[in-house]
């Protein structure tokens, strides 16, 4: 038989308001735990970040671009003829004079032309001689005549003037005077139709002679030619300098235009470097530039700016205003530092790692006195080298890390321990 107790379910709902009581204690205290806990800053080693202090004063404004020495003076040798190449006299590195014989060329063809219009050329000549000496007898028989009607007119006009004064004295009949004047007018008239045809040959003659003289310079011109084609199967530098290139193997053949080899002027360079296409457009002619070669700095200025844009960089030529020293070749690398401008009374700090001229980043800021840096947002204006423009966000004796804090950005705060 079960007896009927209270206080068992008294306990029971006691025990059940007890835990909700505490369920909700723990709730709420945990509740209070995220809203009001902050959390530390986030720890990182020193010996990874790089800081730097902004400054207020003078900032040079300049730009760097790597690239490497080029020649000023280059001369391309192109083949004016077809042909193998049969043997390479010198190679890449030799210095050469104008003269120097750097290969030579074979062509069985252009040689049996050349024989050809050899042959040619003495034929002509020949037949021009003879052409000409033709030429000249017909004229000579055309003067000839021409003399002899002058001579008979000058004969006949004399023997008009005798018998008409031999007339008025009446010792001449007047049909003889009449006779005589009569064949004076007409060897006047012969002698006028001689003239004509005197000058008609001569100017006939002297065409059909240039026309000759012509056909001989003709072969003669093509003998030429082909003699400058055989002669240049010995390529020569033609300019004293440095073999640059010389991309052929003996036995290759190389046809009409082809380039053989470059030559160039050791002593003459510049060095051409590439410049980020944001910051070139702050470039312009006449800039001073300082060059690293490596084994010494050069002054120089800039003489050229590629108008177009390849792979986000412009092509910069700097022309050196000093002597080169010795031993500088083509094709070394260089380092080129060009100055834009010098900025007075202005913001700037050391140019962090993932700054850029003209941006919007976060930074972390060091607060003062303290080892901990907190996010600020900063706008920077122009850049250079090893500095950068502060537009907002920061003031003169802030300190800001360098190094590269994206990895941080999650962060309102750092710690360096």
């Amino acid at each position: 038989m079960d007896v009927h107790r209270p206080e068992l379910g008294r306990r029971k709902q006691l025990k059940q308001r007890l835990a909700i009581a505490a369920l909700l204690a723990a709730a709420l205290i945990v509740g209070l735990f995220f809203i009001f806990y902050t959390p530390g800053p986030y720890e990182v080693d020193r010996d990874l970040v790089f800081r730097g202090k902004v400054e207020r004063g003078e900032m040079r404004h300049e730009l760097h671009g790597v690239g490497s020495l080029e020649p000023e003076e280059v001369r391309w040798i192109s083949a004016q003829s077809a042909g193998r190449v049969e043997r390479i006299h010198v190679l890449p590195g030799a210095e050469v004079e104008p003269q120097s014989l750097i290969l030579e060329l074979s062509n069985s063809e252009l040689l049996q032309q050349q024989q050809q219009a050899e042959l040619q050329l003495l034929t002509d000549e020949a037949n021009f001689l003879v052409r000409k000496a033709e030429l000249q007898s017909s004229l000579l028989s055309s003067r000839s005549a021409l003399s002899r009607t002058e001579t008979e007119f000058k004969q006949a006009e004399l023997d008009a003037q005798i018998d008409k004064q031999l007339f008025e004295r009446g010792l001449e009949s007047e049909q003889a005077s009449l006779r005589s004047s009569l064949r004076s007018a007409r060897l006047a008239e012969e002698l006028k139709l001689e003239k004509q045809r005197y000058q008609l040959s001569a100017e006939s003659i002297d065409a059909q002679v240039k026309a000759e003289q012509a056909k001989l310079e003709q072969s003669q011109a093509r003998l030429a030619l082909l003699n400058e084609q055989v002669d240049a199967l010995q390529v020569k530098a033609g300019f004293s300098g440095l073999l640059q290139q010389l991309e052929l193997k003996a036995g290759q053949q190389v046809s009409v235009g082809q380039a053989l080899a470059q030559v160039v002027n050791p002593k003459s360079l510049k060095a051409s470097v590439r410049i980020d296409e944001h910051q070139a457009k702050r470039l312009s002619l006449g800039l001073n530039a300082e060059v690293d070669t490596r084994g010494g700095k050069l002054a120089g200025s800039v003489s050229r700016i590629d108008p177009n844009v390849e792979a986000g960089t412009v092509e910069v030529d700097i022309s050196f205003i000093e002597a080169l020293p010795p031993g500088l070749r083509p094709n070394a690398s260089v380092e080129a530092t060009i100055e834009v401008q010098r900025i007075s009374d202005v913001a700037f700090v050391s140019r962090p790692a993932y700054a850029r001229a003209d941006s919007k980043v976060r930074v972390f800021r060091f607060v003062k006195g303290s080892n901990i840096a907190e996010q600020v947002k900063v706008s920077f204006g122009r850049s250079s080298v090893n500095s950068i423009e502060i537009v907002e966000g920061l003031q003169p004796g802030d300190e800001i890390i360098l190094s590269d804090s994206s990895s941080w950005l999650q962060h309102q705060q750092i710690k360096l321990n």
